[in-house]
């Protein structure tokens, strides 16, 4: 009991520090300056509210899947105030990136990581904006941490092997939601389960559990995107941009 308290008040620290590292850095940004981006993000997330769509927004090439967007519209939604949303929206992405160095110090159970992590400049310059690429982060990093859990803990019983495989397409369904390239992130995942289900082929007590999760995951992924389709009509029927 006494070390889960301690790991507590190490997390707690590793937060704040994080948390103030990026907000003395970025206090002064108070619009968006990330041109064209962060405004398609939130307006994105105004019209959910509105009722209007939840869409893959394509504008000259470039695609804004509506995971991110969705997000910011159930956690400053409420907020009427544009200012006041886009910097609420803005705190948010800094708690969200203060939170990868306390999720790297509970996965490793090692201080320096989680220290690197604080001021590793890529994910703090990213919480200067609302751009999707600090959730995306956060997202990654559970997801690769739920997948080790997983293999090592959770494929014992069929029951087990169902939850998990739901579990894991629902996640990377939601990954493929926050941004275009997260269709990549299925493709490793399976490849990695593939090459472990190599390695392991003499032994069926391993292999057969992780073959089972692998075509459960697929399935689960399939039908989340296709209830998320459900959800997503083609940006071309909203946006009519002339050629």
């Amino acid at each position: 009991m006494q070390r889960y308290r301690s790991q507590i008040g190490i997390s707690i620290a590793l937060f704040a520090a994080a948390f103030l590292f990026r907000y003395l850095l970025f206090s002064f940004v108070r619009l968006p300056w990330v041109i064209y981006d962060e405004y398609i993000y939130l307006d994105t997330a105004r019209q959910i509210l509105r009722g209007s769509f939840i869409t893959h927004l394509t504008l000259e090439n470039q695609i804004y899947p509506p995971g991110w967007s969705v997000v910011l519209a159930a956690v400053v939604g409420f907020i009427s105030n544009p200012l006041a949303q886009y910097r609420a929206a803005l705190i948010f992405t800094m708690m969200l990136s203060s939170s990868i160095p306390v999720i790297a110090y509970w996965y490793t159970k090692k201080l320096l990581p989680a220290l690197l992590l604080i001021i590793f400049m890529p994910l703090v310059v990213y919480s200067s904006n609302i751009m999707s690429e600090t959730i995306y982060t956060f997202s990654l990093l559970l997801f690769i941490i739920t997948i080790h859990c997983i293999v090592d803990n959770d494929l014992k019983t069929r029951r087990n092997i169902i939850l998990s495989s739901i579990v894991s397409g629902v996640f990377l369904s939601f990954i493929g939601s926050i941004r275009s390239f997260g269709i990549v992130v299925p493709v490793s995942f399976g490849l990695a389960l593939a090459t472990w289900i190599v390695v392991w082929r003499h032994h069926k007590a391993i292999r057969s559990p992780l073959l089972w999760y692998l075509g459960g995951t697929f399935i689960s992924l399939a039908a989340s995107n296709f209830l998320l389709s459900l959800l997503t009509p083609s940006a071309d029927k909203l946006y009519n941009v002339p050629s």
